[in-house]
């Protein structure tokens, strides 16, 4: 792809936006900045929710039609079924895009991702920032070997991986138990999309208060603060991945037998 090139339409791509009802306050301001620093990548976008279908900043609202309390993964699976690109760019409505995106580094990714038939490819980087810019396969023991974060898929194994009751949560842990050891799932050391979390367990996170403070004149007074407990936990939360990945591989190893040993005596 040539330098010069300021827009590039990818056919067999698309965006998904997965969202619930609940947090209908976030979709106007996740498209607004998606559609402010993303404009050069021309794809289709849906947002997948559980209400009626409709269009908000150039999104298709794609409903499952499915009752909010129904299994998370079921609820994607029939909406994300209707979607007819063969390769998935998958979003939470939590992370806001801050920064125009690098449309040359993102066609390159995806052209990795493409040439080798990559599974699912994760596009947050790791904590590695001593090794030079790499796409590296993902080691069966690694904490979260399939992630809900900014991710490309083929959506036949997405929706393979989907096929079970479960929530968030348990898809992320269980999908990468399921996960094959020699399965063509990879991560980039370097960012792809440069965003904020906005939302922790359905409050404001500091660093996305102040995020949309300064991209907006108003707030939506749906968005709440963290009590000093939910700070703690968020913080927690953030840092535990980092702490996991500089652990020595012998441990990581160790933990994660220990943590799924029914399912992996079942794989051997």
């Amino acid at each position: 792809m040539k330098k010069t090139l300021k827009i590039q339409k990818i056919d067999d791509l698309s965006l998904v936006c997965l969202s619930s009802e609940d947090y209908s306050y976030l979709w106007n301001d996740f498209t607004s900045l998606w559609n402010r620093y993303c404009r050069n990548l021309d794809i289709k976008k849906y947002l997948v929710t559980t209400k009626n279908n409709g269009r908000i900043n150039n999104f298709k609202i794609l409903s499952s039609k499915l009752n909010k309390f129904d299994f998370w993964t079921k609820r994607v699976r029939h909406a994300v079924s209707k979607i007819n690109t063969k390769n998935l760019l998958v979003f939470t409505d939590d992370l806001f895009i801050e920064k125009k995106l690098d449309l040359k580094n993102f066609y390159d990714t995806y052209r990795f991702f493409k040439k080798n038939n990559v599974q699912h490819l994760q596009l947050q980087p790791n904590y590695n920032i001593f090794i030079k810019k790499k796409i590296s396969f993902i080691n069966y023991y690694s904490f979260h070997r399939i992630s809900l974060q900014p991710s490309l898929w083929n959506k036949k194994y997405y929706l393979k991986m989907l096929s079970y009751d479960e929530n968030g949560r348990e898809f992320e842990e269980n999908s990468s138990i399921r996960s094959k050891f020699n399965e063509k799932i990879y991560r980039t050391n370097y960012p792809v999309f440069k965003y904020t979390e906005i939302i922790r367990k359905g409050k404001t996170t500091p660093e996305g208060y102040t995020f949309i403070k300064k991209k907006f004149r108003k707030i939506n007074k749906e968005y709440k603060k963290m009590s000093f407990l939910e700070l703690f936990d968020h913080y927690y939360k953030k840092y535990k991945g980092m702490l996991f990945f500089i652990l020595p591989t012998n441990f990581k190893k160790f933990y994660i037998k220990r943590k799924f040993a029914n399912n992996l005596n079942k794989k051997t």
